[in-house]
């Protein structure tokens, strides 16, 4: 059973479970039990040791992942105030211009009108009176107004809290763990592919183990090296030297990729030849496959 399997079994409770978590960290826990889980169950049934391991660093792998559920930063909301207002009154509300020069007005006839009707002739008693009521009325007016004025409010941070979806969790999990099916896939085809391919030894071949094995990292060496006129200088040399001993240095193409351990990787080609003698492979070679 692939490990996808496992967590499609358990999906209704691995969601419940990520719902119930109040803070990005138990996100990440719950997360990272659910993996152990999925890995005991796999090992459980899995009788071939070279699976059980590749499992095991697999899904290492994805339970150092899990941390990047709690990478979330903060959300800043702004609420900003027009632009006449400079945004550093303490208050709630900034003076309303508008009603401002009613309000001067009102109190300065009303001040005229004390004035006069206290110091002024009997005579202008009366239009001493009048500026009085005048500047009572433009004062109550002005006053009512301005205090029916809509408060603005000032430009303040806020900082929201975020829950991860257990739904999208769910998901990426998925998709992650078909990835880690891929690879155990891999690592079972090519244990078949090791039963079914006998391995000569050095010796058999006329040629020291030991020697065999040097040979073989001069020529990863040569693939590999960045100056490609000497890299090729030197496989072209180890090729004739092998071959005057039936050996045949063999690159990576899909006729001989059983004869090869693949790694994933963009591109694809040899990174490391084989050396095969007559149809039986004395090492095997290295390449990348692609993805």
């Amino acid at each position: 059973m692939d490990t996808r399997t496992l967590l499609e079994k358990d999906q209704e409770r691995f969601q419940t479970r990520l719902a119930q978590a109040d803070t990005p960290e138990q996100t990440v826990t719950e997360i990272e039990e659910e993996m152990n889980r999925i890995l005991l169950q796999y090992n459980e049934s899995c009788t071939d040791e070279r699976l059980s391991q590749a499992a095991l660093h697999a899904m290492k792998t994805a339970r150092a992942s899990a941390a990047l559920v709690n990478s979330g930063g903060e959300i800043r909301v702004y609420e900003r105030t027009p632009s006449g207002n400079s945004g550093k009154s303490s208050g709630s509300a900034a003076l309303s211009k508008p009603f401002f020069g009613p309000l001067a007005a009102g109190a300065a006839c009303t001040a005229v009108g004390i004035l006069l009707y206290a110091m002024a002739p009997e005579s202008i008693h009366s239009f001493a009176a009048a500026l009085l009521i005048v500047g009572g009325i433009v004062l109550f007016w002005a006053g009512t107004r301005f205090g029916a004025g809509k408060a603005v409010p000032l430009k303040r941070d806020q900082i929201f809290e975020s829950k991860p979806d257990p739904e999208k969790i769910y998901r990426h999990l998925h998709t992650l763990l078909t990835v880690v099916d891929q690879t155990l896939e891999d690592v079972r085809l090519s244990g078949e592919a090791d039963s079914a391919t006998p391995l000569l030894t050095g010796k058999e071949a006329g040629i020291p183990d030991e020697e065999l094995q040097l040979l073989r990292g001069l020529l990863e060496t040569a693939y590999t090296q960045d100056d490609r006129d000497a890299g090729d200088a030197s496989i072209s040399d180890i090729r004739f030297y092998l071959h005057k001993h039936g050996i045949d240095v063999v690159d990576y193409n899909v006729e001989t990729a059983k004869w090869f351990n693949l790694m994933p990787s963009k591109g694809q080609g040899t990174l490391c030849p084989a050396l095969v003698r007559e149809g039986t492979v004395l090492i095997k070679g290295t390449a990348a496959a692609g993805r």
